[in-house]
């Protein structure tokens, strides 16, 4: 499995080349928007009260996030998340389109997205990786051109989990607030 820095040094590299020919043309001709975000999670991990080892109160968290918007109205989110329990974790890495509309100073916007989540069972025991699809929106707040403060609200779906985990009491099922800030490439 890749590091996380090394994803992160990697898209970071995808991306420079776009920034730096971006910044080059004046605002009207800019044609691909480009932020890169961190947050900070608190989740209720989606877990059933029937299970007493894997529920628990809030779980807390970071994230990452890059938005490459080719329109004013629309573009694609690359997002990932991951959140801490007492006896677990969950870690999500998703992508997929988001619409957004500038209002003044505020970009309410909406997103879709479809990704990979990783359980960590307590215990050391093991994890096991599930595809999930995720919905959610929020809004950003331009405090000045480049940089972006975000509230975030992400509804996950883990796709096959109740039927691959014996014993588990229902479907698995996050619910993630974050806040965070972002540096708009220029």
């Amino acid at each position: 499995m890749l590091g996380k820095s090394f994803v992160a040094a990697s898209i970071l590299a995808l991306l420079a080349p776009l920034a730096s020919a971006q910044s080059a043309l004046p605002a009207a001709e800019r044609r691909l928007n480009v932020q890169v975000g961190a947050l900070f999670s608190l989740a209720n991990p989606g877990i059933p009260r029937g299970s007493s080892i894997y529920y628990g109160s809030l779980y807390k968290g970071a994230g990452a996030y890059i938005d490459i918007d080719p329109h004013v109205r629309y573009g694609f989110e690359f997002a990932e998340h991951e959140v801490f329990g007492q006896y677990i974790h969950e870690r999500t890495l998703e992508v997929g389109p988001r619409f957004h509309k500038q209002l003044g100073r505020y970009v309410p916007y909406g997103k879709l997205l479809y990704g990979r989540g990783i359980f960590s069972f307590p215990y050391g025991i093991g994890s096991l990786r599930f595809n999930e699809l995720a919905f959610g929106g929020g809004t950003d707040y331009l405090l000045s051109p480049t940089i972006h403060v975000r509230i975030d609200y992400e509804y996950q779906r883990w796709l096959g989990f109740q039927s691959h985990v014996q014993g588990f009491p229902g479907a698995l099922s996050p619910h993630i607030i974050s806040v965070g800030v972002a540096y708009h490439i220029k």
